[in-house]
């Protein structure tokens, strides 16, 4: 499952080029799009400095839902992007049928977009260090 959750969270690093390519594939590989992308709107909750549950605002997302044989897949993007979502939702599908064939041609076509997002995550990681207050280093006055 890790792995789905890598190629999950490197969707949105997909350049446009690479999710059509990708959902062509699809296409031909005997997925049955139940629900290709609804678009909707959900509450996001978080909590305040007290803890107190606060309501930030809506977020639009869109949902999809995919069959490969006998499991189904979902996916969720935001900010109305059906052709990501549908690429979630087959994820989902093939790693919950261990279609192996698929998994791995999709692992293939996410691969830069997986570095794509590595490298930004490094990148914030690093400009976070570099902000970091050393407090032993602070003389008491």
């Amino acid at each position: 499952m890790e792995e789905l959750t890598q190629l999950q969270k490197s969707v949105p690093f997909l350049e446009k080029n690479e999710e059509l390519e990708i959902l062509d594939i699809i296409k031909n590989n005997g997925f049955e799009i139940v629900d290709g992308g609804e678009t909707g709107m959900v509450m996001q909750k978080t909590a305040d400095s007290f803890g107190n549950p606060f309501f930030l605002g809506e977020l639009l997302v869109v949902r999809a839902e995919v069959k490969l044989g006998n499991a189904t897949g979902y996916g969720m993007t935001l900010c109305g992007n059906e052709g990501s979502a549908l690429i979630m939702a087959c994820a989902d599908a093939a790693f919950s049928s261990g279609d192996s064939v698929f998994i791995k041609l999709l692992m293939e076509k996410m691969g830069p977009a997986m570095k794509r997002q590595k490298d930004r995550l490094k990148a914030e990681m690093d400009m976070t260090s570099a902000t970091k207050v050393n407090f032993g280093l602070m003389v008491e006055g």
